[in-house]
Formats: structure tokens, C-alpha cells, sequence
């Protein structure tokens, strides 16, 4: 109930309200008894480090991400427990630790790959092509690149990424000037500008 009413606060984006609700959740976990919902504790936990995240707390969100991680392969929720571990790759990019990052990430993608979850783990990879593409590991960078376009599911036959997720012809982009191919970079920078309106993408 508890956490049923810090999701409620998280959608009507009342933050300090949802961590309280969170917390007392958490709280109220008994992890001494047989029958502790180790499960519904790894994602009171996975809430609290989204909403650190988003609050740019790295420190707190990677210490509950840690926390989800933990109480889900408690829970044998291996879903649950490798996407908390996945969460972690974009709280170390914004802590400045990019191989780190890149480390996770090829972590969680083989765990992921190994449990049959294929589809989680193309979409993880992609995930730090950027970081790659700056260390200049252009073949690693072009594998994944593969990999996201040909296994994720979200082009369409004509190549075309789904709404809300035109920030990738940023990163393709990006991919064709490491590679010195500028009219192949341009063609996706001017694809990202005409196909995602908002703030970010035109930014």
C-alpha cells in the first residue's frame, strides 16, 4: 500500500512526497521473515534510485540501484534484478565514468542474452555507443550499431526509428564523423532535426 501511494505522488511528480512513501515501504519489509516479498522490495527500491536520478543524486540513486539489484535476485525476479543492474549504466554516464559504464553494460547484455532476454539486451548496448565513439572503439561501436538496428524491433522495414527515439540519428551520426564520413554524418544529423520536434532532438 505503501508503495502503491509513493507511485501515486511519483505520477503527480511530487518527488520528496514519493521518497517518503518509498521509504516507509521499504521500512516496513521484514527481510528476517521467510516470507519477505523480496520481489515488491526490489522495485520499491528501483523507484527511489529513479527519482535520485532524476534529482541528479547520483550517489543516492546508485546506492538504491545497488539495493534493487540485490533484492531481486533475492526474489529470483532475474528481470527485475538485471534491468536494476542495467539502471546503473546511465548513473555512472552521468558520473563522469564512461568505462565503467561500458563494463555494466556487457555485463547485464551477456547476463541478458544468457536468461533469453535478447530484446533487453540490444537495447542496453545501445546505450553507450556514445561513450565507445568517443574511446574510439569504432568496431565495437559499429557492432552494436548492427545489433540495435537489426534485433531491437523499433525500425521499420524503411529504416526509420520509432517516435521518441530519433536522438539515435544523433548517435548514428556522431558514428559517421568518427569514421570521417561527413555527408553520411549530416544526412543523420538533418534526419534527427526533421523527425524529432522536441526540445532535446532540435537542441
Amino acid at each position: 500500500a505503501y508503495y502503491l501511494l509513493g507511485r501515486a505522488y511519483h505520477d503527480l511528480h511530487e518527488a520528496p512526497m514519493a521518497l517518503k512513501y518509498f521509504q516507509i515501504a521499504s521500512e516496513r519489509a521484514d527481510t528476517t521473515a521467510a516470507n519477505c516479498d523480496y520481489r515488491q522490495l526490489s522495485r520499491v527500491y528501483g523507484q527511489m534510485s529513479s527519482i535520485f536520478y532524476q534529482q541528479n543524486l547520483m550517489r543516492q540513486s546508485l546506492e538504491k540501484a545497488n539495493l534493487s539489484e540485490l533484492y531481486g535476485w533475492k526474489g529470483m525476479d532475474t528481470l527485475n534484478a538485471l534491468r536494476s543492474m542495467g539502471g546503473k549504466i546511465a548513473i555512472y554516464k552521468r558520473m563522469n565514468h564512461p568505462d565503467t559504464a561500458i563494463s555494466i553494460c556487457e555485463e547485464v547484455c551477456n547476463q541478458l542474452s544468457i536468461y533469453g532476454y535478447r530484446k533487453y539486451s540490444t537495447a542496453y548496448r545501445s546505450s553507450v555507443l556514445k561513450e565507445l565513439i568517443n574511446k574510439g572503439d569504432i568496431e565495437k561501436a559499429a557492432k552494436y550499431i548492427n545489433n540495435y538496428e537489426s534485433e531491437s524491433g523499433y525500425f521499420d522495414s524503411a529504416h526509420n526509428i520509432e517516435k521518441g527515439r530519433e536522438v539515435y540519428y544523433y548517435i548514428k551520426g556522431d558514428y559517421y564523423m568518427a569514421i570521417e564520413k561527413y555527408d553520411s554524418a549530416e544526412t543523420f544529423f538533418r534526419k534527427e532535426l526533421r523527425e524529432g520536434k522536441d526540445f532535446n532532438n532540435q537542441n
